[in-house]
């Protein structure tokens, strides 16, 4: 079997420790916020912003955030991996484009708000770059910021079923990437969803469609009994589930792909 890569490794072009060391020097020397004599950094004032993050847990500033999810300090290399970063990633993409917006901006003058705004875009860019280059983006699910690893299908697939919006990049999301138990939740979902329109897919694809309810229901997702197959393994079992992932997201745009085709060939003489 081959050995699988982490999402970190695959098409990485660049080093996301320099970047994101890059990226705080940034946000902590460009002022933005005058006050009591002095420029207020733009990373004091996002830092100020964190109660009013809805998703902050108990955390009243970003060193606090950091340490509930297990970083201890960001200006240590030794404290923070390549996981560690992207969670910081995330953090900034919330604070800036949602907790931001809850800070009383009331009795800003025009250049602070330009400064703020000109900051915010810097870092918004510079963090899209980041994760466009290691095969990751985000997207913003209701009022939070998430990011996931990027997948052309399943953005095709977020258009037409929003509905499964939270399942699909739930799998996604990097802090899940080995959670084998996320993932088997995530796929019963799927299941139970695709369910409900399983003879509309069998008509598109019978053996396939039957394929994906096969390992449904034959590997331990939907059902516990001695009939299950089992795995030696918990990266065995997670290599399984990513194969049944793809397959379920390959069917649920065969509709779609389908209608792409009847649209070109319609064009044919």
């Amino acid at each position: 079997m081959k050995t699988r890569k982490s999402i970190f490794e695959i098409e990485r072009r660049i080093n996301l420790l320099d970047e994101h060391g890059r990226l705080v020097r940034y946000m902590k020397t460009e002022p933005v916020l005058y006050r009591f004599g002095g420029f207020d950094s733009f990373y004091h004032v996002i830092d100020e912003s964190v109660p009013l993050w809805k998703y902050r847990n108990t955390a009243f500033n970003i060193s606090q955030y950091m340490m509930q999810i297990g970083i201890n300090d960001l200006s240590s290399d030794s404290y923070i991996n390549d996981e560690g970063v992207v969670a910081c990633l995330e953090l900034y993409l919330n604070l800036v484009l949602v907790g931001a917006s809850n800070i009383d901006k009331s009795k800003w003058n025009m250049e602070t708000k330009q400064r703020f705004h000109t900051a915010s875009t810097r870092v918004v860019e510079n963090i899209s770059y980041i994760l466009e280059n290691i095969n990751m983006g985000y997207t913003k699910i209701d009022d939070r910021i998430v990011i996931h690893k990027r997948d052309v299908d399943v953005d095709s697939i977020l258009e037409s079923r929003p509905e499964l919006a939270d399942v699909l990049l739930g799998y996604l999301d990097f802090r899940n990437h080995n959670d084998t138990s996320f993932k088997k939740q995530a796929l019963v979902e799927i299941a139970s969803y695709m369910e409900n329109d399983r003879g509309k897919y069998k008509s598109l694809n019978a053996d396939q469609t039957n394929t994906l309810f096969y390992a449904f229901n034959s590997f331990g997702i939907r059902h516990n009994n001695d009939k299950q197959v089992s795995f030696e393994t918990s990266k065995e079992r997670n290599v399984f589930y990513d194969k049944v992932f793809k397959l379920a997201v390959h069917i649920l745009r065969t509709e779609e792909v389908n209608d792409f085709v009847s649209d070109i060939n319609s064009y044919k003489r």
